[in-house]
């Protein structure tokens, strides 16, 4: 693979990714905000019920 062959490929990638950013944001953003109302729940029970 040449140079000029890795060139248009990313440049292809990043056409593609800027097209579908709003779709990667959203599956970013979901796990982010899972772990965060996970965490919260454990802290929520941890207060509860302290051990």
């Amino acid at each position: 693979m040449n140079l000029m062959t890795l060139i248009i490929s990313l440049f292809h990638i990043f056409s593609f990714f800027k097209k579908n950013l709003k779709c990667f944001m959203m599956l970013e953003v979901i796990p982010v905000m899972v772990s965060c109302i996970y965490k919260f729940h454990l802290d929520l029970v941890k207060g509860i019920a302290p051990n």
